[in-house]
């Protein structure tokens, strides 16, 4: 599997981004691991690395003894000696060439001397044949398995961890490994433990004289030629938590380590009187754990858990300030603390739990002792597993706090520790992440004669007030321009210059806050993150830290950049152009990317703006929205260009000022007909103190639409545009109009945007066309008279009655 590793540094290499400066472009150290108390030979592989001169180191107890890098530029030879004390564990170091710094990588630390996997050693029958006590640097292939064989008498403790994920690579490597007996029975398997995140660790008593195989893979056999790993294999003790797991700062503490197979191991430390983190070590006459346990430090005393304490009424009492400490022994377990607090009292209580490697996913809870009225509680914060929350105590009384497993599982190394954190004051503050998931700009290279920008971004806890830095241990002819971080604000630009004269060289360098009005120094400090090991999705596998600023005074280049401070102020709803000279020495014909990465609240630009080869002026423009940050900012633009690899150099820090619009112009609605003018009424509010006319347009009408320009001076409120529509404008409503105000500021002008407006365009409307007269009608002709119906005959018995009426009538 060693043999492929030439394919693995080709695919780190092409997969390796170029990030900064014409400098060290590192891709891997081999191997990965060496020994304490011994010398070794390292390999840094990558590009650029011709002029190397210094391997930074960000830890103690490595001692460099000589750097020396090929002529191709690809190889940088560094002889090392790690002292007897030096810590297990990762080393973090950087390369510094007189072009630039590396980006910060890793390399292992651990108590056993190495050996190399041996192929073939695929088959279970016959495996490589190992001492005791040994580290195998290793690759796992795809659909590999390693097999590893040890002899062990009964009774005797066999015990392995492997180290891939904590390695770094680029490519997810997660190992499983196993102890298994000649019959091929496993005895112990892992894949994740909690103490070693995605790594494994395995131990076990033999239960018989005899040969013990060792299975070592990638869990789902996806490796390749770049999956390496450190394999520990030996007799010494392996616990997988320690209890408490805090305790006070600089005092001695009874702490029993569990999870070995042989049973509880009992130790008494004296713990570190500073910092907030340690790392214990343990060992015994078997030998060294090759990785130490986190431990948390506090000035609190430790209050452990009274058995039974599975419900409020059989709480275990403490009295704050304290640190409570416990086990989520078995499934189902809860476990209930009590404490007393005054009213209005605020507290942030923390969980530790998986920040100390144990395999406990923490919920918790605050509740009244006396009725179990909750109070607060979470299970995540802050995007981990731990549980963590701030609140107030709402009256004087006794409180109890609940704490439990997610999915309500235990176990005998399910630790936590619970703290409360009251009013304490702390600002840590690191570069902004550039690129998604590289280190491009996480240190400072400042060319001779020349300089560099970057911003702070902060992270406060308990402090609004302005804060300023110290910056201690620059390397010489290097000056810091020290901005104060704004009161409420959280990112600040910072400038380092450095001399002519100025001697190459680096420095890790401490940066210590302070209150910038007292000058009162406050807990924190610069703290860089680097994604080393990347998962599935691109997730965040195997983080580090790093607690100084890598500053490095780098060869001059031939190009500088500086800026013309606007005079003109940006208003808001305005932009404003900033005019950028690149300097050039004569023959450096390339291309300089510009960027305005440090933007003020509500200012925006372009993300970056080439500059061609044959041109050494450009305009960056600068907008602001309508609720940019007013007041004076000072900012800076950067600059990057191709000089046999990635450089750059910054502008000097200038100001500029945001202001508010010094009168606000507001159309009206109006509609109109094709062919036809139209004034536009205008509404004008001047601010306090104006004293400036100014140019208005009309802007996005539509085609074939026109207005004049209106100059306005203080005093006028009341104003009108004349609109000259086309009788081929088009209809219909039109909505994108608005005012664009200029005004000059000296000999610059600048332009902001006033209110908008809507405009209505309709077809003309058609004339009513004339009525005509009504014809007249004909007289009517009379009408012929109706004609009497014909008189129907009498009938006989009529005729009678006739006759008779007549005769009486005549008598």
């Amino acid at each position: 599997m060693l043999r492929q590793l030439a394919v693995a540094f080709a695919v780190a290499f092409i997969s390796a981004p170029l990030l900064q400066a014409a400098t060290p472009q590192l891709s891997v150290i081999l191997p990965r691991g060496i020994q304490r108390g011994a010398e070794s030979e390292l390999t840094f592989r990558g590009s650029r690395l011709t002029d190397v001169e210094e391997v930074m180191l960000y830890d103690e107890g490595i001692e460099v003894l000589s750097v020396d890098p090929d002529e191709k530029g690809r190889v940088v030879k560094v002889r090392v000696r790690a002292a007897e004390d030096c810590k297990l564990g990762e080393q973090r170091v950087r390369l510094r060439a007189k072009t630039g710094l590396s980006d910060v990588a890793t390399f292992v630390v651990g108590p056993y001397p190495s050996v190399d996997e041996k192929e073939p050693n695929n088959d279970f029958e016959a495996p490589q044949q190992i001492d005791r006590n040994i580290t195998i640097h290793g690759v796992a292939n795809r659909e590999d398995v390693d097999y590893f064989v040890i002899d062990a008498a009964e009774g005797e403790r066999i015990s392995v961890e492997v180290e891939g994920v904590r390695l770094g690579s680029r490519n997810f490597f997660d190992p499983y490994v196993a102890i298994l007996d000649e019959d091929r029975f496993e005895l112990v398997v892992a894949d994740d433990t909690p103490l070693v995140r995605q790594d494994a660790v395995a131990s076990v008593i033999a239960p018989k004289d005899g040969r013990y195989i060792i299975e070592m893979r990638e869990s789902t056999y996806r490796g390749r030629g770049d999956s390496y790993y450190r394999l520990h294999v030996g007799t010494f003790p392996r616990p997988t938590a320690v209890y408490p797991p805090g305790g006070p700062r600089g005092g001695s503490i009874d702490l029993r380590f569990i999870g070995d197979p042989s049973g509880a191991i009992e130790r008494n430390v004296t713990l570190p009187s500073e910092g907030d983190w340690t790392e214990l070590e343990i060992a015994d006459d078997t030998g060294v754990a090759p990785s130490p346990h986190r431990f948390r430090l506090a000035d609190e005393q430790n209050i452990l858990e009274q058995e039974p304490n599975d419900d409020r009424k059989q709480a275990t009492p403490g009295v704050l300030p304290c640190a409570f400490n416990g086990i989520i022994e078995k499934y189902g377990d809860v476990d209930h603390f009590k404490f007393s607090a005054k009213k209005g009292q605020r507290f942030d209580l923390q969980c530790y739990a998986r920040r100390l490697r144990s395999p406990l996913d923490p919920v918790v809870n605050v509740y009244r002792l006396e009725n179990g009225q909750g109070i607060k509680g979470n299970d995540d914060q802050r995007g981990q597993l731990d549980s963590g929350f701030d609140f107030r105590v709402p009256e004087d009384g006794e409180y109890v706090i609940r704490v439990r497993d997610h999915l309500g599982r235990g176990g005998k190394n399910f630790v936590y520790r619970i703290e409360f954190v009251g009013g304490e004051k702390s600002i840590s503050f690191g570069f902004p992440q550039y690129s998604r998931y590289g280190q491009e700009r996480h240190y400072m290279t400042i060319p001779r004669g020349g300089r560099l920008a970057n911003i702070f971004n902060a992270r406060r806890s308990g402090i609004g007030d302005g804060v300023a830095f110290n910056f201690e241990g620059l390397p010489e002819g290097v000056t810091a321009v020290e901005l104060p971080l704004s009161k409420g604000s959280n990112s600040t630009p910072i400038l380092f210059t450095a001399a002519e004269d100025a001697p190459l060289g680096g420095t890790l360098v401490n940066v210590r806050p302070k209150l910038a009005e007292s000058g009162e120094e406050v807990a924190g400090g610069f703290s860089q993150g680097a994604t080393m090991t990347r998962g599935p999705g691109n997730s965040s596998m195997w983080n580090i830290s790093t607690d100084r600023l890598a500053v490095a005074v780098v060869e001059s280049l031939p190009y500088s950049i500086e800026v013309k401070p606007p005079t003109a102020p940006l208003i808001r709803n305005g932009r404003v152009n900033l005019p950028v000279t690149i300097h050039r020495e004569e023959g450096f014909e390339k291309d300089v990317t510009l960027e305005f990465r440090y933007r003020p609240p509500g200012v925006s630009a372009r993300s970056n703006l080439k500059v061609k080869k044959d041109q050494s002026e450009a305009n960056y423009q600068l907008s602001a929205n309508g609720k940019a940050a007013l007041g004076t900012h000072q900012v800076f633009v950067f600059a990057l260009a191709d000089d046999g690899g990635p450089t750059m150099t910054s502008s000097q820090l200038f100001e500029i000022q945001i202001e508010d619009p010094p009168v606000t112009v507001n159309p009206q609605q109006v509609a109109a007909e094709q062919g036809s003018e139209l004034l536009v009424p205008l509404k004008a509010v001047w601010a306090e103190g104006a004293s400036d006319s100014v140019l208005v347009r009309l802007k996005g009408l539509p085609h074939r639409v026109t207005a004049d320009e209106l100059t306005l001076t203080p005093g006028i409120t009341e104003a009108a545009f004349t609109l000259q529509i086309d009788a081929e404008s088009p209809t219909g409503v039109h909505k994108g109009l608005f005012c664009e105000v200029e005004q000059t500021f000296g000999e610059e002008t600048v332009q902001y945007r006033g209110g908008g407006t809507h405009l209505r365009i309709d077809k003309p409307r058609k004339p009513k066309p004339e009525k005509k007269p009504k014809a007249e009608s004909p007289p009517k002709e009379e009408a012929a008279p109706k004609k009497e119906p014909p008189k129907k005959p009498l009938s006989r018995l009529e005729l009678l009655r006739q006759q008779a009426e007549e005769n009486r009538t005549q008598d």
